[in-house]
């Protein structure tokens, strides 16, 4: 909480300068100040006035009325302390969480350095969240509003800012967003602790957390989490390879160990965070010579220092918002370059927590000579070498509810319009389970602001192999489940994953996607919002014939329509050729009795039916 002095008058960090409150709406006001204290709030020629409990907490209940551009002042005294909040907006408030798609910055998305230079939006408020787990929940989380301009949509969620500056230009009305996100977090730690232990599978949510065998072992490790503040991560002691010679080109590596590049080191087994060093010798074409060249080594998770030929060419840590989603791009100077001969990378990569290593993707993972326009794969053997070997975190936002009780619990006396949610990476191994426990946590939100509050959230893109077990459409099909629930919608991101990254960068569609479902549901505007959507079937021989929702326009992006495959009693699947006539999708079946037929339903799937909106179809499968 903030206060004028050192006095007694506090207020939560999200009652602050820039800040924007909901609409017609009535949000609590709430702060500290002396024991039995008078606290007196003004607001839009309001005067409110209450009395602080025994232990100084004070809540003024304020009703907003309609929006405007105007900007406004909110006065906060007690005695002769007082607290003035400037450049107050009231307008349509909008609650923005998830893991890493959601928090994944503007900066580091498709054309999004244009799109931030271009920013100047000052009627559009974001309040970025600190990343806080705790064991109980907090009354504030710490953070602050700022206007949305080229400086501070950089760091902002990408998909939050679209989405809101959507709105802003649709409804003619100031947008705020609450950004409180945290990359890698299952949607357990998201829903408070009674409806987690209400979920019939509750232990087995608890048997994924590290040292966790029962209750007690889950009470140990709250308890240890009461006593910290923030989120644990391992702090960096320092490069000692460099002093050892690792990054020069006289140093022989050959009793280190090799790795297959991209990769993160977990996945060998190298279970460890810490620093580790990597060096791979490569050839540099001699039409090089005399070039300046760049490297490009994917995403380096979590910081990195990147040298060539015995230099350092590069370095990228915490001063980087996003790191761990940043694609590094490095200058070699043309003095550095051995052309027609072998050169020495050398990447020294500190993993602070959770995985470490090289995120890809291979495809950009090269030198290049851009007066050329030629380039180098670094992918392939890498030689590595563990410099410090830390015991990996305890990541307390693992733990169900903790990021509930940290960032989502301290906004619960502001009034909201509604949530747009993207997460689910991180729940694929119990995807079954995560329809139950995705509706859980929705009826949690719903229930704690006293409110059928909006709830959109995004479908998974596309990601992965298709030779894996189908993790990812199961998950999926989880998460539409959840439109059984009334305010609900769902944007569909299955076209425009990426194979080999998990976070793909456009977020300027999916952003689109989810403001086309809150004007819909929300602000009630006659749109379409939904892609088509299975509604029924039937077969008539070897035909199936499919209707769908949303079905206006129906088209197919390809010149045949793609992603349809049929399985018989055995369960193996076969592409199926498939047609757009009169409105209907028919499906010629390769098997003589199909008996489950389904779309879009692999990891990273084929798939081209569209409707007019330009919205992508809905994966589905079905028996027969």
């Amino acid at each position: 909480m903030k206060s004028s002095s050192k006095n007694s008058l506090k207020l939560p960090s999200y009652l602050s300068d820039n800040m924007l409150l909901q609409q017609e709406a009535v949000s609590r006001i709430s702060g500290q100040s002396k024991a039995s204290a008078t606290v007196k709030l003004e607001f839009a020629g309001a005067t409110l006035e209450t009395k602080a409990d025994e232990n100084g907490y004070w809540e003024i209940p304020l009703k907003t009325g309609a929006g405007s551009f105007e900007s406004l002042t909110m006065t906060i005294s007690s005695g002769k302390e007082s607290i003035s909040i400037k450049n107050i907006l009231v307008g349509e408030l909008w609650l923005c969480s998830g893991q890493s798609n959601m928090e994944m910055h503007l900066m580091n998305t498709m054309n999004g350095e244009e799109e931030s230079d271009s920013a100047n939006y000052p009627d559009l408020r974001i309040f970025k969240t600190a990343q806080v787990s705790s064991a109980f929940p907090n009354e504030s989380a710490p953070g602050a509003w700022s206007e949305a301009n080229s400086q501070t949509v950089r760091a902002s969620s990408a998909v939050a800012y679209y989405f809101g500056r959507e709105l802003l230009f649709r409804l003619n009305m100031p947008i705020g967003l609450i950004e409180s996100s945290v990359g890698g977090t299952k949607a357990e730690s998201w829903t408070p602790l009674e409806d987690v232990k209400s979920l019939p599978f509750f232990d087995k949510i608890i048997g994924r957390i590290g040292g966790v065998k029962n209750n007690d072992d889950l009470e140990k490790l709250y308890k240890t989490a009461a006593k910290q503040k923030g989120m644990l991560r391992h702090v960096d002691k320092g490069n000692k390879g460099f002093a050892k010679g690792w990054a020069s080109t006289e140093f022989n590596d050959k009793k280190w160990e090799s790795m297959d590049i991209p990769r993160y080191w977990e996945t060998t087994g190298l279970d460890i965070d810490g620093s580790v060093w990597f060096r791979k010798k490569i050839s540099i074409p001699a039409s090089w010579k005399g070039k300046e060249l760049l490297i490009e080594p994917g995403i380096l998770d979590d910081f990195d220092t990147t040298y060539f030929n015995g230099e350092q060419i590069g370095a990228t840590g915490m001063e980087t918002p996003g790191w761990w989603t940043v694609k590094r791009k490095y200058t070699i100077p043309a003095k550095l370059v051995k052309a027609g001969e072998e050169n020495l990378i050398a990447i020294r990569i500190f993993d602070e927590f959770g995985n470490g290593g090289f995120g890809g993707p291979a495809d950009i993972m090269n030198i290049s000579c851009p007066a050329l326009n030629e380039s180098v794969s670094i992918t392939g053997e890498w030689k590595f070498k563990v410099e410090t070997a830390l015991k990996p975190m305890q990541s307390f936002s693992d733990l169900p509810a903790t990021l509930y009780n940290g960032m989502i619990h301290p906004f619960t006396k502001l009034a909201i319009k509604g949530a747009i949610w993207y997460q689910g990476e991180s729940n694929v191994v119990l995807g079954k389970d995560y329809a139950e426990l995705f509706k859980a946590m929705i009826r949690a939100w719903r229930r704690v602001w006293d409110d059928d509050i909006v709830f959109l959230f995004v479908q998974l893109a596309g990601y992965g192999d298709n030779g894996q077990p189908d993790m990812w459409p199961i998950l999926r099909e989880a998460q539409e489940k959840a439109l059984i629930l009334p305010k609900t919608g769902m944007a569909v991101a299955i076209d425009i994953g990426e194979k080999d990254d998990i976070h793909p960068k456009n977020k300027k569609d999916v952003g689109k996607r989810l403001s086309l479902a809150a004007r819909k549901i929300a602000y009630d505007e006659d749109i379409e919002y939904s892609g088509p959507t299975l509604d029924s079937l039937k077969i008539s021989g070897e035909e199936i014939y499919l209707d769908f929702k949303n079905d206006a326009g129906l088209y197919s992006k390809t010149e045949q329509l793609k992603g349809f495959e049929v399985a018989g009693f055995d369960r193996v699947f076969t592409a199926a050729s498939a047609r757009i006539e009169k409105g209907q999708v028919i499906v010629t079946s390769p098997l003589e009795i199909p008996k489950t037929i389904r779309y879009a339903w692999t990891n990273f799937p084929e798939c081209s039916l569209y409707n007019g909106a330009g919205l992508p179809a809905v994966p589905f499968k079905r028996e027969l």
